[in-house]
């Protein structure tokens, strides 16, 4: 069962030639400058994007899909902003318009599926006792996988990182990664690493997920470090480890970790632990597990 876009894009396009009429609903483009500030205070690590002149469009769908959408709770429409003022994912180019869609959830049924990436990093690390903290480690791996929400792998991303505020990486750190001296030796630095993967990822994903928050503490805080601006931590980010509790609670405790996550379906992990695209393969295996519902709550949240 399809939609008739033709019918659709007749109806929409009357909006789209801004033929139909707008209505102030109280905030005004001229507090603009005010609201911004007031959001990066209160949020953050969160992206910002200010649209104006919103507009609602009715479409006619055949009678099964009217009945899906209601009993989803939702109406048959298109919502779009005729103009975007700013985007910090740049997104869409000012003075453009986005749409959003309340189908999407039909459109996914039928093989539409929104994408994610499931990232891992290894990072400088030293022997138990000694100073470790987010502040003084720095990116030596990233590995990331570009999946469906079936699990279905899309696209793989993996690049050592040379870490440059202590370029060499001590026994224990090599011991516990396998991750070579030459390896980072050789390879870009963090800010030409996360341009690559900016470039790989193209605005294919609609968000990140990692095992816990480590991982995106450690990249944003590293970015804060080279006061570089980057389009992948702008991303809404997933919490697998979190995400994945709360759906089987409460059969287990807070120190559950990647392995008996795994071993409660039946899963075993493979690969080489401790290395990035190696400990990403293997998160990646946990989101089909978790209900669709969950994460796109998740989602609407962040």
């Amino acid at each position: 069962m399809t939609l008739n876009y033709e019918v659709v894009l007749a109806q929409f396009s009357q909006l789209l030639n801004e033929v139909a009429d707008y209505c102030d609903l109280g905030c005004s483009e001229k507090i603009v400058d005010e609201i911004v500030p007031r959001d990066k205070e209160l949020f953050p690590i969160k992206p910002c994007c200010v649209a104006g002149r919103w507009c609602w469009a009715d479409i006619d769908v055949d009678p099964q899909h009217e009945i899906d959408t209601v009993e989803s709770g939702f109406k048959p429409c298109f919502i779009y902003a005729n103009r975007v003022i700013s985007d910090d994912r740049k997104r869409w180019a000012e003075n453009t318009y986005p749409t959003t869609c309340k189908l999407s959830s039909i459109w996914r049924r039928e093989g539409m599926s929104d994408l994610v990436v499931v990232c891992d990093l290894e990072a400088t690390c030293w022997e138990d006792g000694e100073t470790q903290t987010i502040e003084r480690m720095e990116v030596i791996e990233i590995g990331c996988l570009l999946i469906d929400f079936e699990g279905n792998q899309i696209d793989e991303f993996s690049s050592f990182v040379r870490p440059v505020q202590n370029p060499i990486l001590t026994d224990f750190c090599t011991t516990l990664t396998t991750i070579r001296q030459e390896d980072v030796d050789n390879a870009p630095v963090f800010c030409d690493a996360m341009s690559a993967l900016d470039a790989w990822l193209d605005a294919r994903s609609i968000g990140w997920a990692s095992w816990g928050r480590f991982d995106c503490k450690l990249l944003l805080n590293q970015q804060q470090r080279y006061s570089e601006d980057f389009a992948f931590t702008k991303l809404p980010h997933l919490n697998i480890k979190d995400l994945w509790r709360r759906s089987t609670r409460p059969k287990h405790s807070r120190t559950t970790d990647l392995y008996q996550a795994l071993a409660f379906h039946g899963l075993l992990f493979e690969g080489v632990p401790h290395r990035a695209l190696t400990d990403a393969q293997n998160t990646a295996k946990l989101v089909p597990l978790i209900p669709r519902a969950d994460i796109e709550r998740e989602m609407k949240v962040r």
